[in-house]
């Protein structure tokens, strides 16, 4: 049976709390708790089956092993251990997906938008998703998602229009997520 993975960046203690604290608002005044069930992340892969219908045979524990050598292999890729030299993620305020999205942004820098476009490519054959995304990578952490309804977005929506929120953290490694037991448990 396939299982559900993503990879991303795991923001560091000082912003994880920051965003924690965001979320904990969010559940309290706007009832949108299930953001914090996840670890304070950037996505670079969203989630994906593995193993998928392309590769139906393989075992769970077999599959992850590919995954996490794929992920280790990109990872100490000279190009990638470059940009990862030199990748400072900025948070920048607040954003919104309606109906049901509250975010903070992220500033898509070229390093970043390099990084995740060489990612997918690496990946492409092992996650299903296309080398090239038609898709655009939008960076960003989550403060509030799925259980935010619909009424309580414009109230959300405007609570975190009126905050200003800015902070930077250099990136150093990105990690592997897998579900389990309704939770995101970094496993790489």
């Amino acid at each position: 049976m396939s299982k559900l993975y993503f990879v991303a960046f795991l923001l560091p203690p000082k912003q994880a709390e920051e965003l924690r604290s965001f979320q904990r608002q969010a559940a309290e005044l706007f009832h949108s708790k299930r953001a914090l069930r996840n670890p304070p992340h950037i996505t670079l892969l969203p989630p994906f089956r593995f193993p998928s219908g392309k590769h139906p045979r393989l075992q769970e524990v077999e599959a992850e092993s590919i995954l996490i050598k794929r992920l280790q292999t990109f990872a100490e890729r000279p190009s990638t251990k470059e940009i990862l030299s030199r990748l400072e993620i900025r948070l920048e305020d607040f954003g919104f997906f309606a109906p049901r999205v509250v975010f903070v942004k992220v500033y898509p820098d070229k390093a970043l938008l390099q990084l995740q476009a060489d990612l997918q490519k690496a990946t492409a054959e092992l996650t299903g998703f296309p080398e090239v995304s038609h898709r655009p990578f939008h960076p960003h952490a989550t403060v509030a998602y799925r259980d935010l309804s619909e009424e309580q977005f414009p109230k959300a929506r405007r609570h975190f229009e009126k905050l200003s929120y800015r902070t930077s953290f250099k990136a150093e490694a990105f990690h592997l997520l897998k579900h389990e037991n309704r939770r995101w448990k970094v496993i790489w």
